[in-house]
This record gives C-alpha cells, sequence and structure tokens, in this order.
C-alpha cells in the first residue's frame, strides 16, 4: 500500500486501516499531502484482498468487511464524479450541484472550528480539482 496508508494485521481477523477508512463521515482528502480520490479507490482495492473480519477506521466506529466496501463504493462514484466533470468540461459549481453521488447518503461532515469543514461540497471539490490537475499544481507550489 502507498505511504501514508498503512494496514497493520491485529490478528487474523481484524485490521487497522487508519485514515484509509473514515466510517460514517465524509473523508478528508487531503491534495495538498499526495492524497488523491483515485488512489484511495486503489488502495482499498487492495486492503479487500486481505482476508479480515473487523476493520478499525482511522475515524468512526469498528466496522466489517461490508462497512469498508460501502465506503469503496462511495469513493468509486466520487472518482466518477471527478473523471466525468473533467471529461464533460463540467464546472465547479455545475458539478457540486448535479453531482451523480448518491452512495454518500447517512455520511457525517467532519467539522474541526476554524480548521476544517468536510461534507458533501468539500469532497465533490476535492474530486474535482484532482480531475482538472489542482492536486499536481498544489503539490508543486
Amino acid at each position: 500500500l502507498s505511504a501514508p496508508h498503512t494496514v497493520h494485521c491485529l490478528g487474523s481477523d481484524v485490521i487497522h486501516v487508519g485514515d484509509v477508512f473514515f466510517n460514517g463521515l465524509y473523508p478528508n482528502i487531503d491534495l495538498e499531502g499526495g492524497g488523491s480520490v483515485r488512489d484511495w479507490v486503489t488502495t482499498l482495492d487492495r486492503v479487500l484482498e486481505l482476508d479480515f473480519d473487523q476493520v478499525i477506521p482511522g475515524h468512526g466506529p469498528v466496522s466489517d468487511r461490508e462497512g469498508l466496501l460501502a465506503f469503496q463504493r462511495f469513493m468509486k462514484q466520487l472518482a466518477e464524479v471527478g473523471a466525468a466533470a473533467e471529461r464533460d468540461r463540467i464546472s465547479l459549481a455545475d458539478t457540486q450541484r448535479n453531482a451523480k453521488l448518491d452512495l454518500d447518503a447517512g455520511l457525517e461532515r467532519l467539522y474541526i472550528p476554524f480548521v476544517l469543514k468536510v461534507d458533501r461540497e468539500f469532497v465533490i471539490r476535492r474530486a474535482w480539482e484532482e480531475s482538472h490537475g489542482a492536486s499536481t499544481r498544489l503539490l508543486e507550489e
């Protein structure tokens, strides 16, 4: 798995995946730190190749394989939102307004006052920025 994503096997059926899994919350997509919606999906593919029943997320309650699969489906859908915006030349405002993102039902925002607000608008913007090359520009600055 690519850094900083690590998976620690704690037993034959339990894994800890850290910030690879935000259970019940919108994920913080740190483009400035090298994060990527597309790479996140690939990382989840690799995690799901492992044998486990329970998963300890970086944020949210302990879950199971199905919970991680649901998060992966959401991240795939989010990646497609960004790819479609680039492919179809859709503006950020229109992408945020019309995104075909329904697998986020029930996700809660992650909020740190005066520091960070991670919600639906944030993750769609990050997917759009990545698909339009913003992550590359951010890392070069």
